[in-house]
């Protein structure tokens, strides 16, 4: 099986390398209606973790533009609300994910304002909306904050915040970050590369580091559930830690929100 996913980023002069190459990513491609399709990296099998290099981080966005995911079950346009975000279509068997990363680099501490957005819909038929958010609220090794109801975009739906407190044996690549899996669909292996342990791949598997905090949403759009992480970076420098560093980054992740919308089709 061949690696997928990125590595654990150790220190801020790689977090800048990223950016640099980032900044060479593609554009998207535009559609016939003027908007651009954000680029697609293939299929990941499980274990989607974050975008760290500028293979799985397909497109930068810019200002003014318009951004759509056609492999996403849901029709999506995304209006970026500043300059700082790139973006990625993933495959996961029959579920895809749209990744948005915020680069914005500057302030203190290090990395002010660095965090993710990642979007999950299952192809065909899924749990409801309801069923996904009591799966993700009751994964073992996550201390989840209540459930609150929250809208998106015009869609009504729950959220919760949460903290990953251990490890269940995932792992971001087989050498990667060890955390825990986030399964809002299927049956949760707990496990991570579930193939090297006689299970069948976790392909709705959203992956979560030891430490990481998260805001975690479902929606009910038109029936179709989709999940919403918001989420720091992994602890890069104990000096400063996602409970610093995240706070930075929810302002902007909900400025992306209130930018992003769901069409009919």
């Amino acid at each position: 099986m061949k690696e997928r996913g990125g590595r654990t980023i150790r220190g801020v002069g790689k977090c800048l390398v990223v950016v640099a190459l980032v900044s060479a990513a593609s554009a998207g491609i535009a559609s016939a209606s003027g908007s651009i399709d954000l680029g697609d990296a293939g299929d990941l099998h499980e274990s989607i973790g974050q975008g760290q290099s500028k293979s799985s981080l397909q497109t930068m966005l810019q200002l003014g533009s318009v951004y759509t995911a056609t492999k996403f079950p849901v029709a999506v346009k995304i209006r970026p609300p500043d300059a700082h975000w790139g973006g990625v279509q993933l495959e996961s068997g029959n579920y895809r994910f749209i990744q948005l990363t915020h680069l914005h680099a500057s302030g203190t501490p290090p990395l002010n304002g660095w965090g993710y957005v990642t979007l999950e819909a299952g192809e065909g038929s899924t749990p409801s909306a309801a069923t996904a958010m009591n799966r993700l609220h009751a994964t073992p090794l996550l201390e989840a904050g209540p459930i609150t109801p929250i809208r998106v975009a015009g869609f009504t739906g729950q959220q919760f915040e949460a903290t990953v407190v251990g490890i269940d044996g995932t792992r971001y690549s087989p050498n990667g970050a060890g955390g825990i899996s986030l399964a809002p669909f299927t049956t949760n292996h707990h496990c991570g590369y579930c193939t090297k342990t006689m299970h069948r791949e976790t392909q709705d598997a959203k992956f979560a580091g030891k430490g990481q905090l998260f805001r975690i949403i479902v929606l009910d759009v038109r029936g179709k559930t989709v999940v919403v992480y918001l989420e720091s970076t992994y602890a890069i420098q104990p000096k400063y830690p996602p409970t610093r560093t995240f706070p930075t980054f929810l302002p902007y992740a909900q400025q992306l929100l209130s930018k992003v919308s769901f069409s009919s089709g």
